[in-house]
């Protein structure tokens, strides 16, 4: 805008508002540093005749990244393999992370890719592998052939992928036929740059958000890869032939639901902040301590009341259904942790756990009764029993119990280092607490030298002595 022009003649000049991006910045007093807080796209534009002013909004989202998965060319063509069945032609290749199969089942698919004379050969992924050989399946009859020696062989445009030769294996060769793979025989798919498996959640969601173009907070995902890595995946990625996909809708669609983490973004970016609720208080980034006869200087105020998390998000029933085949389409395994003794008696799949036995104590129903409160889940990147069980443990913990929530302000000095995910402890005599244990959902920055801190109990197990 020069002073002359309005908006509305702008508009007609062809000006778009409504197509632009903007940045929000921040001057952060006293240190003459700006810090972006926003980076995102504009929505909800109006305006009306000059001197009218111009409004609009500024969102960033990652459901509007840009990123593509895999490259284009990461797909067999008449180019990138001259001998490949027609059934197979426009395929996008599948991408390995860790070793997905067990005895007998064969949950990962092989593209036929060479069926010259004498070639016989099919591609089972688009990238180098761990595996030094894997197990084969013919899906039209049955045949199988096992201990399969990989190679790395170039397709035509010069891309390493992963073959196996059916050549003299005794397995059904028919460029008709469809054939899938048991991993895990020696090794698995993907390698993280040290030469071990990419199989850790943290690993992978890290490799995804690199094909992401959206704005990542690239030290604070770092951070978090360790806890995440406890938690292992062992499924294939393969995009459809008709359309790519976005690396942030795999990670929203399959890590989020299973992992104990929420969406963040922070001034350089996106992330997933963990949250542990596990936490204890040798653990706390700091302590927040109210006097209330004058004998200790406080340090918090309280804000408002005392609130509890929504009753209906309670769940002391949780159910995992993983293991899965996509050859069969089904889900082959399910976990169950449970607050009901006999239900974990006479299910072989369900356990009995201590959160859970809790609530369900606690929570009744009309008639006085212990009231089972289901939620069920399902995960198609999972195999291991013990990640199940550490995604049902985390769920129980989240789940089970309705958690107090409080706000308090305190100065800067005492908790300006805080962010979201911290641990605190907290002692307020009047409320009873005594180096009770919290973790930061929110920090609001006032100009008074305070903050407010919005932070939630982290409950401990039954029989732990409250604080």
């Amino acid at each position: 805008l020069d002073g002359r022009t309005g908006f509305p003649e702008l508009v007609e000049r062809g000006f778009d508002l409504a197509a632009c991006r903007g940045t929000l910045r921040l001057w952060a007093r006293g240190t003459g540093r700006l810090v972006t807080v926003l980076d995102g796209v504009v929505r909800d534009v109006e305006y009306g005749p000059d001197p009218e002013p111009v409004t609009c909004s500024l969102q960033e989202v990652q459901e509007d990244d840009p990123g593509l998965w895999p490259e284009e060319s990461a797909r067999v063509t008449t180019t990138t393999w001259p001998s490949a069945a027609s059934g197979v032609l426009g395929e996008r290749y599948p991408w390995v992370i860790g070793a997905p199969g067990a005895s007998g089942v064969y949950p990962a698919p092989a593209l036929f890719v060479d069926t010259s004379a004498g070639g016989d050969r099919l591609l089972i992924a688009g990238h180098p592998v761990a595996a030094t050989s894997v197990d084969v399946i013919d899906d039209s009859d049955g045949t199988t052939a096992l201990g399969r020696p990989i190679t790395t062989v170039l397709d035509g445009l010069g891309r390493a992928c992963a073959l196996v030769d059916l050549t003299g294996s005794g397995i059904t060769i028919n460029a008709g036929h469809s054939y899938w793979i048991r991993w895990g025989v020696a090794g698995g798919g993907l390698q993280k740059p040290d030469g071990s498996l990419l199989a850790g959640a943290g690993s992978v969601l890290r490799w995804l958000l690199g094909y992401s173009r959206a704005r990542v907070d690239w030290g604070r995902v770092a951070a978090a890869v360790p806890f995440l890595d406890l938690y292992r995946l062992d499924t294939y990625i393969q995009a459809s032939p008709d359309a790519r996909m976005s690396p942030w809708d795999w990670i929203v669609d399959h890590l989020i639901p299973i992992l104990p983490v929420s969406v963040r973004i922070s001034s350089d970016g996106v992330y997933l902040q963990v949250w542990r609720q596990d936490a204890t208080a040798d653990q706390a980034a700091a302590h927040i301590e109210v006097g209330t006869d004058g004998s200790i200087p406080a340090r918090g105020v309280l804000l408002g009341s005392v609130s509890y998390s929504p009753r209906e998000d309670v769940a002391n029933e949780v159910t995992l259904r993983y293991r899965q085949d996509a050859r069969t389409d089904r889900l082959l395994s399910r976990r169950v942790l449970t607050g009901d003794s006999a239900l974990a008696v006479s299910d072989a799949d369900a356990e009995l756990n201590l959160y859970c036995l809790d609530s369900r104590s606690r929570y009744r129903t009309f008639d006085g009764q212990p009231q089972t409160l289901p939620l069920e889940l399902s995960s198609e990147v999972v195999w291991d029993a013990g990640t199940a069980g550490a995604i049902l443990a985390s769920l129980a913990q989240r789940k089970a119990l309705q958690h107090r929530l409080v706000g308090y302000s305190v100065p800067v000095e005492a908790v300006g280092h805080l962010e979201p995910g911290d641990v605190v402890t907290l002692t307020d005599p009047a409320l009873s607490w005594t180096r009770k244990v919290f973790l930061v959902e929110r920090v609001v920055w006032r100009l008074t030298g305070f903050l407010d801190l919005d932070i939630r109990e982290v409950v401990q197990a039954p029989g732990h002595k409250a604080a």
